[in-house]
């Protein structure tokens, strides 16, 4: 209730309710959450009407997308998340983070949080499947597998694996016996594919302040293409089966002491691309590869005041063998300080900034103000201001072609500058144990805007 944003949980026990195949399926029943789907079967997800590039997924704080992940086929990562099984539950913060977290959480941000090792060892096999009756639908086996333990008293370990088998569709006809070509962009995607996703973690509690893990995790989906977005020609530039790989690599410390918690991190993200050719009939290989750096102290300074500060360094890599051999490195400085400061017992006043600095773009800072006022403990009114800024990921702001669809060629402009936006929030809150009601009302104001294919 006391939070400037709105903040949905997703219980393990939801979790296990339902047989949920992907990240989408388990949000979309979530107030202010539009779920779509793409052509890899993967969900777009948006929040408070902005597209999908400005909705952060992150799995234990660590992100899973950035500006250079969107190689040829967006959204993706979305379905690249552990088995259901391995999950203690899915935070969903709607309204605008950018100040912690960056300019792509500026419509919210999903937090999908593991369960810990636990002290004795245990798992859990789960088989789920999805037999349709209609003909242009294919059926789905999901097998899941999740096992931890203990290697030692101070030393843990948990293995994660599942994959997802989608069968093709059948054939579908009219009343004159004709054959007709299935669509895309249907609730169940009309053609298949297989996703592998395998992932270990090795954790290390040297004393009851202290955790420290690395986490790697291999994710490969390969799916059948032979239709354009528009599902009528196929399209002559990709081959009949595409495959995106990931690996997801990092080192993690995190501190709870008496004066605040203090999170550490090294991450490595790798995006590669298959299956996609050249005008000439070549393979055209795409890769985009972040470091990240990142450290963040949230400090408790009175029972009323809690101030949160962090810097992020990231390297930023893209390359692309078409035709203009795109081959391009940046680095992305940021520092940022949040503080929320409780005036009055029913008056929480947030104020924070971040500070961007890119050898490509140069600096910018980001301001951003919040007010909560409490009329009751289940009853509050909230609004605030937030400015944005959202730099062009290196293919973007490169030209050359960054993807060919039905309808031709994308290309990047190296004249782009920087999105920048200010966002006006108003709206209330009503919470009880018989009923939820929130509404709200938010403005975007754009200076510049990209444009995105």
């Amino acid at each position: 209730m006391d939070a400037p944003v709105s903040v949905s949980v997703v219980s393990k026990e939801d979790l296990q309710s339902r047989p949920y195949r992907s990240l989408g399926e388990a949000l979309e029943f979530l107030p202010g959450v539009n779920v779509s789907y793409n052509n890899t079967a993967s969900p777009s997800i948006s929040m408070r009407g902005l597209s999908s590039a400005y909705t952060l997924v992150l799995i234990d704080g660590m992100r899973q997308n950035t500006m250079n992940t969107q190689l040829v086929v967006v959204d993706v990562y979305n379905g690249f998340i552990p088995p259901t099984s391995a999950i203690d539950r899915i935070e969903v913060i709607r309204g605008p983070m950018s100040t912690l977290y960056g300019s792509d959480a500026l419509g919210g941000v999903v937090n999908v949080i593991t369960k810990p090792v636990p002290k004795k060892w245990g798992g859990n096999i789960t088989l789920r499947s999805i037999i349709t009756e209609s003909s242009n639908q294919g059926s789905t086996l999901q097998p899941q597998i999740y096992l931890a333990g203990p290697l030692s008293s101070k030393v843990g370990l948990a293995l994660r694996a599942q994959t997802i088998h989608h069968g093709a569709p059948g054939e579908v006809r009219d009343n004159l016996g004709q054959v007709i070509t299935p669509s895309r962009g249907a609730y169940t995607p009309a053609f298949k594919y297989f996703l592998q996703n395998y992932g270990a973690r090795l954790s290390w509690t040297p004393n009851s302040q202290n955790l420290i893990y690395a986490d790697v995790d291999y994710a490969f989906l390969d799916y059948d293409n032979p239709l354009t977005s528009a599902g009528t020609r196929p399209i002559n530039l990709t081959k009949s089966s595409l495959g995106i790989q990931n690996i997801n690599a990092n080192i993690v410390h995190d501190g709870k002491y008496s004066f605040g918690n203090w999170k550490n991190s090294l991450q490595y993200l790798r995006w590669t691309n298959t299956g996609v050719m050249l005008a000439n009939g070549a393979d055209r290989a795409v890769e985009a590869n972040d470091f990240i750096a990142s450290s963040r102290l949230s400090l408790t300074l009175w029972d009323y005041n809690t101030l949160n500060v962090g810097a992020e360094y990231r390297l930023e890599h893209f390359k692309d063998s078409s035709l203009d051999k795109l081959n391009q490195y940046r680095n992305v400085v940021a520092l940022y300080a949040e503080d929320e400061l409780q005036i009055l017992e029913p008056l929480i006043f947030t104020l924070g900034a971040r500070y961007n600095f890119s050898d490509q773009f140069g600096s910018f800072l980001a301001p951003r103000a919040y007010l909560v006022y409490n009329i009751t403990d289940s009853w509050n009114i909230k609004g605030g201001i937030a400015t944005g800024y959202r730099a062009a990921s290196i293919s973007e702001s490169s030209d050359a072609v960054r993807g060919v669809a039905s309808w031709g060629a994308a290309i990047g402009n190296s004249q782009l500058k920087p999105e920048s936006s200010i966002s006006y929030e108003l709206g209330t809150m009503f919470d009880n144990e018989y009923i939820d009601f929130f509404a709200h009302r938010i403005l975007y104001r754009f200076q510049r805007r990209y444009r995105l294919y």
